[in-house]
């Protein structure tokens, strides 16, 4: 094949172990190309000889695809080759594309994980700060 025609989630690397033969019978390169699958955590859109990694908060869990995945709200993606993981209890992420999860601010909390933003604290109840994951 080509490489204007390798297909996305594919890298396509140039023959060089081969040779072809014109109607002459004369030895050529080869400017065939060999299809490989991009790994976990890289893509490719097509055409290409290298599959470049996600970009940050993006994943690709799976190896072949076409593009990156965008990290949903209420999870964090840190790992690009990884599914996405749900935001712990107290702690969630209103945004895409994100790698960490952002504790609830006092007087709010997150009764369950995979939260897209924090609740008001119920009546009665106190509910501190939680720590911050995204501080390294």
């Amino acid at each position: 094949m080509k490489l204007s025609e390798c297909p996305p989630g594919y890298r396509c690397v140039k023959r060089t172990n081969r040779l072809r033969f014109a109607r002459s019978n004369a030895a050529e390169p080869n400017d065939e190309y060999d299809a490989i699958l991009c790994s976990p955590g890289t893509y490719s859109s097509g055409g290409a000889v290298e599959c470049p990694p996600c970009e940050t908060g993006t994943y690709a869990p799976i190896g072949g695809l076409p593009e990156c995945i965008k990290c949903p709200t209420g999870h964090k993606c840190p790992d690009a080759s990884a599914y996405p993981e749900q935001c712990s209890i107290n702690t969630y992420t209103n945004q895409i594309k994100q790698i960490c999860c952002r504790p609830c601010p006092a007087g709010e909390h997150a009764p369950v994980k995979g939260m897209g933003q924090c609740l008001a604290c119920p009546a009665g109840r106190r509910c501190p700060a939680g720590e911050d994951e995204c501080k390294q």
